[in-house]
């Protein structure tokens, strides 16, 4: 290691007493200075970050503080907390590299040979300013034979300045986009989406749309088909919990997803640590807007002068991008107006025409709307009851079964489970008793499907469900459906196609008792033929986790 040079000390008597301030010039950057040469010699790091294969050494409290991709890593209780060698995402080493050196330099290079590699690390590091700084030199080299591109890294970053920049070329110069190298190479989704344009420049538009459809005379038809691909549907499962007495202590970072076509799982990027932290989560729920994944997190944030105790109540979301297979932070935390012990059990709906989420415990009743960043509390809850399931169908919310908020209630102490139902006409905002279950059940899959209800599964008391039954609001009356093929609870119950999925949960090893269990079979149930019929189990067992279809 270089020798260090010496610090330049100034000195300043107080006039009131025999005391010295001493200042150290440029003391913070000499600091930053003497890390780097520890960083560039791989001296006193306490982190090796891994990047496609290339191992980069570095000091985690430099990375925390820029990053706060970094801060939710080393803060959050999980393994990479206190690992030496921590994987990170499929990026381009030498960007990740740079983007390390402008950490503890404040010095970087953004090239057209760079920009992109570096935006793809930025934005999964959350770099912020380093991202606006990619975006601002792609806006100036954007031209006629680069635009198409540009508009597909847009979308991918979430940049609507550089979408609506690379659209205005391909409109204003459609015709010379269409004569390049990159115009060959759309897709046909892709094409449908730019000929389907209002204000494209007319000049070979109905040639093309023409081409488009398919409809060119003669030997020289083209291959185009008119019709885009139908995109492939997908069963996502996201965290979760491995062991059946963990109660939220023991969470999965781990992710799958079910081709629905192909019946085959694959694993995806795993959840960031900050959404998978077993100690703040109080709930966390999935669901699709524009053919988008996102997950919502219910977390409880500490007393800042009391680590144990809870003082308050925020949410926070996360985006899901397939194309890049990572985990995209949505917005800063929103408080609520509630307290986290209010929050046990709840129940998570979505409405997604106007992508509204409703809250339900037994104290409390939240609408949340997500484009605006803003709650209203709304009547509470009839009965005081957690775990119980929820859907909504024909503009209502419906609320069925859940257990009571006592830990030791009923008769010889069991808990008492219920198998009512209370419906909240979002209209008239006010909550009504409706027909009851024919059985009693907390912590079931409670689905809409065709316009009816579905309950599956559950507990009652120590005894897991395997039982099912339908809702009709015709009839106003609960009918048993076949049988699971096996008992489960804190399922999650998806719909697709007309029929229904289920997956994990807890269980038991025997159907009349035994050890608690984790599943991992899945199984989907044919409205038609009223039959359940087993499909591939997830790669792993797991219970208490968030799931979509999209």
């Amino acid at each position: 290691m270089a020798a260090k040079k010496s610090c330049q000390l100034s000195m300043k008597r107080s006039p009131d007493a025999d005391v010295l301030h001493v200042s150290a010039k440029n003391h913070a950057r000499r600091v930053l200075i003497g890390l780097n040469h520890q960083r560039l010699e791989g001296q006193l790091c306490d982190v090796v970050l891994t990047v496609s294969g290339r191992s980069i050494p570095a000091h985690r409290g430099v990375l925390a503080e820029q990053s706060e991709y970094f801060r939710a890593m080393f803060s959050s209780g999980m393994l990479e907390t206190t690992q030496l060698h921590v994987e990170v995402g499929a990026l381009e080493p030498s960007a990740v590299d740079q983007l390390i050196n402008f950490m503890y330099t404040g010095e970087l290079s953004v090239t057209p040979d760079n920009v992109q590699d570096l935006l793809a690390a930025a934005d999964m590091l959350q770099l912020i300013e380093v991202k606006k700084c990619c975006i601002e030199l792609l806006l100036r080299v954007i031209n006629i034979s680069n635009c198409l591109g540009m508009k597909c890294l847009g979308e991918r970053y979430m940049c609507s300045s550089l979408v609506n920049t690379a659209l205005q070329v391909i409109k204003s110069r459609f015709a010379a986009v269409a004569g390049g190298e990159e115009f060959l190479q759309l897709s046909t989704a892709h094409l449908t989406q730019i000929l389907s344009f209002e204000d494209l420049e007319l000049e070979c538009v109905n040639y093309l749309r023409r081409v488009q459809e398919g409809k060119m005379p003669g030997s020289a038809q083209p291959a185009i088909h008119a019709q885009a691909r139908v995109p492939t549907k997908y069963l996502y499962v996201l965290g979760g919990h491995s062991q059946s007495r963990t109660m939220g202590r023991n969470p999965i970072p781990k992710c799958e997803r079910f081709n629905l076509k192909t019946q085959e799982w694959s694993d995806i990027r795993d959840l960031p640590p900050s959404m998978s932290c077993p100690h703040h989560i109080i709930a966390q729920h999935a669901f699709v807007v524009d053919n988008n994944l996102y997950v919502l997190n219910i977390l409880k944030t500490e007393h800042p002068s009391q680590a144990t105790h809870y003082s308050k109540i925020t949410y926070h979301m996360w985006k899901y991008s397939a194309l890049q297979d990572k985990w995209i932070s949505m917005n800063t935390d929103f408080q609520l107006p509630c307290l986290p012990q209010e929050f046990q059990g709840a129940t998570v709906i979505h409405s997604q025409p106007d992508n509204i989420v409703y809250l339900i415990s037994s104290h409390t009743f939240l609408a949340l709307d997500l484009n605006q960043d803003s709650c209203q509390r709304l009547p509470d809850f009839l009965e005081p009851k957690i775990y119980h399931g929820g859907a909504m169908l024909k503009g209502k919310l419906y609320v069925a079964g859940g257990m009571h908020t006592g830990s030791c209630c009923g008769v010889l102490g069991r808990i008492e489970v219920f198998s009512s139902v209370h419906c909240y006409d979002l209209v008239e905002k006010k909550w009504t008793e409706g027909t009851g279950m024919l059985d009693r059940r907390a912590g079931m899959g409670f689905a809409e499907l065709g316009g009816k209800l579905y309950a599956v599964g559950g507990y009652q008391h120590i005894r897991r469900l395997d039982t099912a039954e339908v809702y009709s609001p015709e009839s106003n009356s609960w009918t048993y459906i076949a049988s699971l093929h096996r008992s489960r609870t804190y399922c999650p119950l998806l719909t697709w196609n007309g029929n229904l999925y289920v997956v994990g949960g807890k269980s038991l090893t025997r159907k009349d008792g035994g050890a608690r269990i984790t599943l991992s079979c899945a199984e989907m149930y044919h409205p038609q033929t009223d039959c359940w019929s087993s499909i591939p189990s997830m790669k792993l067992p797991r219970c208490m986790m968030a799931a979509a279809v999209m």
